[in-house]
């Protein structure tokens, strides 16, 4: 005689295509648990995302320095102009800034637009990801800053390359409002069942 199969408890499974990632299982003792979790606490997020956020800092610098690629830049290309390499405080008031493609340049503080006596500059970092870097403010808030701005700021070239395809764009807009056909394009034909409304 067969025995009856015990009816499993909890949520079923999740199918394969909507699993969002892998679990990375480890030992810890219980003191380096508590610590991590009052750090992340301090920094304002959850356990998982401060791990996950702070593993991906360190082999991202690690295997940079070694001159391997980091998977999960995937966003950005290596070296791509705005990809942020590195982010720190070098002084009171100023930043040194690393791009993707070797370009190096300070920035002070009080060019960010930030209310400079509101911030702790001292935690200004890239982010894993290299599209930009946070720094917090005075309640532990972390504010992101877009690598495209910083590169803009500091860059005369990036900044005149990226001030001339707005101008163009804007010329296009502009011939858009004014109901003329953008540059390039042909007249529109002309529309009976349009024209009859007028």
């Amino acid at each position: 005689m067969e025995t009856p199969r015990r009816k499993r408890l909890g949520r079923p499974p999740k199918r394969s295509d909507k699993i969002k990632g892998i679990r990375l299982d480890m030992r810890l003792e219980v003191t380096e648990k508590d610590a991590f979790r009052a750090a992340a606490e301090l920094s304002g997020l959850d356990l998982s995302a401060w791990i996950r956020e702070r593993l991906r800092n360190v082999a991202r610098k690690e295997l940079e320095s070694a001159g391997r690629k980091v998977a999960f830049l995937s966003n950005l290309d290596a070296f791509s102009s705005e990809r942020l390499v590195d982010a720190r405080l070098i002084r009171p008031g100023k930043i040194a800034l690393s791009f993707g493609d070797g370009f190096k340049a300070e920035i002070k503080s009080a060019r960010l637009g930030m209310p400079v006596g509101k911030i702790q500059w001292n935690t200004v970092e890239a982010s894993p990801d290299g599209v930009g870097l946070t720094v917090k403010a005075m309640k532990g808030e972390a504010i992101p800053i877009a690598s495209g701005r910083l590169r803009y700021l500091v860059d005369s070239r990036y900044a005149a390359a990226v001030s001339a395809k707005l101008a163009r764009l804007q010329s296009v807009i502009d011939e858009v409002d004014e109901g003329q056909p953008p540059t390039g394009f042909g007249q529109p034909e002309k529309d009976p069942i349009l024209d009859s409304w007028k």
